[in-house]
């Protein structure tokens, strides 16, 4: 007779061979996972409407215009837009698909109207990348 301690902690309990056997894990059928349908369903950010709005305003300064002869426009954007939805909403409105986008924070400055001090809010800034020979019209005469 073969004895086999099975558990762990303070209570453990001790088998013999034949009831090894006999273990529910031994007679349970085996599971069948459920065949998973081709259609994935899309996600909640990346719908037409949150692409629309995910680009709010071109950012037109010195800096920006001088990114343009790089084929890099800067937008800000939605402060809980990632990456992957700033592309797709590039594409999504303009028609153009980004080679790379970058994102990053801009802090709030702070400002000072007589004894009252405040802060503007902070915002988050992505600098697009078009493929070469592709270009948006951002602003005209400015």
């Amino acid at each position: 007779m073969n004895v086999d301690i099975r558990g762990m902690g303070v209570f453990k309990k001790i088998f013999k061979s034949d009831d090894l056997a006999e273990t529910p894990a031994a007679k349970a059928p085996a599971v069948v996972a459920p065949e998973k349908s081709k259609a994935i369903a899309p996600r909640a950010r990346e719908d037409k409407t949150f692409l629309k709005g995910a680009l709010l305003h071109p950012v037109i300064t010195e800096k920006s215009s001088i990114l343009q002869a790089q084929n890099q426009y800067v937008f800000a954007v939605d402060h809980k837009a990632n990456k992957l939805v700033i592309a797709r909403a590039v594409e999504n409105v303009y028609g153009i698909k980004p080679v790379a986008v970058r994102v990053s924070w801009v802090q709030g400055k702070i400002r000072v109207r007589g004894r009252r001090h405040g802060k503007t809010p902070n915002w988050k800034k992505a600098i697009v990348t078009l493929p070469q020979g592709k270009t948006i019209t951002v602003a005209e005469g400015v």
